[in-house]
């Protein structure tokens, strides 16, 4: 999603906030990028614009094993359609709009 990308690059950087990026549909990519100095790793699950959805089963697991915080963006879906903090994220995000 472009908002949170500017957001990512343009603002937390400036924060000494580092990010990189995977495709959302392989967890393994991600676990490739993982640091020592990694925190949290943040999804959006489906994406924006492409639609594409994330095993959050996966992530969850993924972050569990690496002491990570799992964020999700369930803008798209709501808690009606999908409930990421039963599968394993510590942070959902939902948009007011």
């Amino acid at each position: 999603y472009g908002g949170t990308y500017r957001l990512f690059e343009q603002v937390l950087v400036q924060y000494g906030i580092k990010f990189a990026y995977a495709d959302i549909r392989n967890p393994q990519e991600f676990e490739t990028l993982i640091t020592e100095n990694t925190k949290a790793l943040f999804i959006e699950s489906p994406t924006n614009p492409l639609m594409q959805k994330a095993d959050i089963k996966a992530f969850g697991e993924l972050a569990k094993k690496k002491n990570l915080l799992l964020i999700v963006d369930n803008t798209f879906y709501t808690p009606l359609l999908q409930q990421p903090i039963n599968d394993g994220a510590h942070i959902v995000i939902h948009s007011a709009t």
